[in-house]
């Protein structure tokens, strides 16, 4: 196989299983609750990558949510602590609100240099390099709530205490 996906429950009790000749598996996450499990997986598909995006809801083994698009390469999917979940691909970000419904979907200009997911945020450092790069940041529902170039490389970007902190070569900001 090209990808296996094996969901467990509380009690070690297979649940859900995938397992596909045609698909890689990118990314996974499970919900904060427990309850859901979101998978990402692709296949080349005329130059670009077919992407696809299922949630499924774990005791009850039934599929939240099945969306398939195309495009540039998926990177990562994830849950945030209140349960919306968000899609990162190389061109672009999309919100899912908690019950699966898409509610932002944003296009980047520039390549993805790397991300960061904090609790309720998400950071997406975009540019051709790191150096003169633009730094956005996203709440859960898919809200930008900052958005800055710099002319320095940025190293890497945490988040504490609803303060931003930028790793640059020599000084953090």
């Amino acid at each position: 196989y090209r990808s296996a996906v094996y969901v467990y429950n509380s009690m070690f009790k297979l649940v859900y299983s995938v397992r596909s000749n045609e698909k890689y598996a990118a990314s996974a996450a499970v919900s904060p609750d427990g309850k859901y499990a979101a998978f990402l997986l692709y296949s080349p598909s005329n130059g670009l990558y077919a992407r696809e995006l299922v949630v499924r809801n774990i005791s009850k083994d039934k599929e939240e949510l099945s969306v398939r698009t195309e495009g540039k390469l998926p990177i990562k999917t994830g849950f945030f602590e209140d349960g919306n979940l968000f899609l990162l691909c190389s061109d672009g970000i999309s919100f899912y609100d908690e019950k699966f419904k898409q509610t932002t979907s944003v296009s980047f200009g520039y390549p993805i240099q790397f991300y960061r997911s904090f609790g309720g945020y998400i950071a997406v450092l975009t540019g051709e390099t790191k150096a003169g790069a633009t730094l956005c940041m996203f709440d859960s529902e898919g809200n930008k709530k900052f958005t800055e170039s710099f002319p320095f490389a940025v190293l890497d970007v945490q988040i504490i205490d609803d303060k931003i902190y930028l790793l640059a070569p020599n000084a953090v900001y």
